[in-house]
């Protein structure tokens, strides 16, 4: 059976001071994001731990023999925002309790790895949709396909960076042999990760655009090609009284 290259720092390849100080950056990130959820987030974050969590199990094969398996990160980023790191870190302990990939000591390393793309990629998909809309506040519903690839596709890149720079500060190793097939088993992933972000964000774009614009209240018309369109009006336009 090939082996599975995955983006997991392993216990023993980092020295322990680097490992110290992601364990106290990954818990005040955590705290930041535990902060901003609401009793109303919690089964949102809970659905989308799982299938963070399943999508390690789905391993996908690699040009060069070795097998890797689904981030989800920037999925994460563009439904979770900041409460991408709560489902993370969900998704990580499980990986490494059970399966162990990764390690109890790196645990916090390997959250800043996945945690800091998905909020990064998140906000900057935000603002790119943002964008699209205008003062207007009108957008067709295919219009976050490309914000939503390039979502998905920078931020398996951005994790496999992100991985490299702490194997190489911190390493306890020469691990740059890693980092280079890191990204070479990774770029294909990325392009399949940016696809399946862009369908799953057109489809709910499609069936619940307020994923996305909280606080909106949208209505999906026809236009004259028969395409879906989203018009996002402030709160309170157009509502009739009860």
């Amino acid at each position: 059976m090939e082996p599975v290259w995955a983006v997991h720092v392993a216990d023993g390849q980092l020295n322990s001071q680097v490992c110290l100080a992601g364990w106290l950056a990954a818990c005040l990130l955590l705290g930041i994001a535990i902060r901003v959820t609401k009793p109303d987030d919690i089964p949102r974050i809970a659905v989308l731990s799982a299938v963070f969590f399943l999508a390690s199990l789905l391993h996908v094969p690699t040009l060069i023999g070795a097998r890797t398996h689904l981030l989800l990160t920037g999925l994460l980023g563009i439904l979770l925002g900041w409460q991408s790191l709560i489902a993370i870190a969900c998704g990580l302990s499980l990986q490494a309790i059970l399966f162990s990939h990764g390690g109890v000591f790196s645990l916090g390393i390997n959250l800043l790895v996945m945690g800091i793309p998905a909020i990064i990629c998140g906000q900057v998909f935000r603002f790119w949709s943002q964008k699209k809309i205008g003062k207007a506040g009108r957008l067709t519903s295919t219009s976050l396909k490309s914000p939503a690839f390039a979502t998905g596709l920078f931020s398996v890149l951005l994790v496999s960076s992100i991985y490299g720079f702490a194997l190489l500060v911190g390493g306890s190793a020469d691990w740059w042999p890693q980092i280079i097939a890191t990204w070479i088993i990774h770029a294909p992933l990325a392009i399949l990760e940016g696809i399946i972000c862009a369908g799953v964000v057109d489809f709910q774009a499609k069936v619940a655009p307020e994923t996305f614009f909280p606080g909106a209240h949208p209505k999906i018309i026809a236009d004259s090609r028969g395409e879906p369109e989203t018009h996002l009006n402030s709160p309170g336009e157009g509502d009739q009284p009860v």
